[in-house]
């Protein structure tokens, strides 16, 4: 009797849920993925999250290509996966459920390993969470960040008369060879953040930005002692 409890008792810890393939963007579609996120019983004794192999950073401005690990042994079906802008996820002035509204969702099949999420702003921390789906359990959670690159800017070319060398011309001229494409110099980088420390050591982490139209070939990194 003590054994048929305690099965009974690990059984209902387990999330019971039925494979689907959706379409993402559609509300019923999406209310449905979501109980895979918002269900607290898919982590106790739940099978391993997927492995997200994706870059933490795209050029992109507006997309950006997630990609995870299969693994065979777990027997997913299928994956469902969420994201949304960091910001709203700090943003004390939303309530839970305006955030929940705020999460964008879509389902892949087994088979996939990579997902292309659209419709993304320029330049913006992104949280992105998945779970596998076997024919009996929800996965733990993979969670994972990434920044979109920054809008592309609008260059223009002039057209120059080829017999005329004025010295705005020549002026112009020296700054593309100096800067790269169009004049511009490249932006500097994102704030810099500790990822290790120690007593005669120190690790940073930061994010590039936009080049100026030639590819960076170094970062200049320079300390005092404070004190």
């Amino acid at each position: 009797m003590r054994w048929i409890c305690l099965l009974l008792c690990i059984w209902g810890v387990r999330s019971i849920k039925t494979n689907t393939t959706t379409a993402e963007n559609d509300p019923n579609e999406n209310a449905s993925i979501k109980s895979y996120f918002e269900s607290s019983t898919y982590v106790l004794l739940a099978p391993a999250p997927p492995v997200i192999t994706s870059s933490s950073r795209t050029s992109d401005p507006n997309s950006y290509l997630l990609s995870w690990k299969r693994d065979k042994l777990e027997g997913f079906l299928s994956y469902k996966i969420r994201y949304i802008k960091a910001d709203h996820l700090s943003n004390f002035t939303l309530t839970r459920g305006e955030i929940s509204k705020l999460w964008s969702y879509a389902s892949v099949v087994s088979n996939v390993t990579f997902y292309l999420l659209n419709n993304l702003h320029p330049s913006s921390l992104y949280q992105v969470e998945m779970v596998g789906v076997t024919r009996n359990a929800t996965s733990q959670l993979a969670v994972s960040s990434f920044r979109t690159g920054l809008e592309k800017p609008q260059f223009q070319i002039p057209i120059f008369n080829s017999n005329t060398t004025s010295a705005k011309h020549k002026k112009n001229q020296k700054k593309t060879q100096k800067f790269g494409f169009g004049g511009l110099p490249p932006e500097s980088p994102s704030t810099p953040t500790v990822t290790e420390l120690s007593a005669t050591s120190v690790s940073l982490m930061w994010y590039p930005r936009f080049n100026g139209g030639s590819p960076i070939t170094e970062y200049q990194v320079q300390s005092r002692i404070v004190g």
